[in-house]
C-alpha cells in the first residue's frame, strides 16, 4: 500500500507505464533531469542523458498528476531502492543493482524482509530517508 522508489531515470518505468495499476501511496525520488549526473550515467548505459532526462520528467509529470510525492536529486543515486511497506512487518526492500553496459529490465537485484533481516531493512530504510532529505520536492517544472 506504501511504496518509496529511489531510481536512476525510471526510464523502464515510463516504457512498461504499470507504476499505477493499483491503488498504492508513492514516494519517488529520481535522478534531477538537470545533473552532471546523467553525464556520468549515460557513459555505463544504454541511454543518452538527454533521453534519461526527458524519461525523468515524463515519470515527474505521470508521478504528479496521480498526487504522489516526487522529489530530484542532483547527484547520483547509486543502486536503485524499491521499499514497500517501509512501516510495517511484511515490508520488503529490493535493491537493483547497476551493471555497467546491462538492460535495466534485467538488472540483478537483492530483496531483504523486513522480518527475517530487520537490521538491514531498517538500513536501507535510512538510507532512503537521508536521500530524501537531501532532494528537492517538484511542484512544478
Amino acid at each position: 500500500k506504501d511504496v518509496w522508489f529511489s531510481w536512476h531515470t525510471g526510464s523502464v518505468k515510463v516504457a512498461q507505464g504499470d507504476l499505477f495499476k493499483q491503488p498504492r501511496t508513492i514516494q519517488m525520488i529520481l535522478t534531477h533531469p538537470k545533473s552532471q549526473t546523467l553525464t556520468e550515467l549515460a557513459k555505463v548505459v544504454n541511454l543518452s542523458a538527454p533521453q534519461m532526462a526527458s524519461d525523468i520528467e515524463a515519470l515527474t509529470d505521470a508521478v504528479k498528476k496521480k498526487g504522489a510525492s516526487i522529489l530530484w536529486f542532483d547527484g547520483p543515486v547509486a543502486n536503485s531502492i524499491i521499499i514497500a511497506d517501509p512501516e510495517q512487518p511484511s515490508g520488503w526492500a529490493r535493491i537493483e543493482v547497476l551493471l555497467p553496459f546491462g538492460d535495466p529490465a534485467s538488472r540483478p537485484s537483492i530483496k531483504v524482509l523486513a522480518s527475517h533481516a530487520p537490521d538491514l531493512f531498517a538500513r536501507i530504510k535510512k538510507a532512503f530517508i537521508q536521500l530524501k532529505e537531501q532532494s528537492q520536492e517538484q511542484n512544478g517544472k
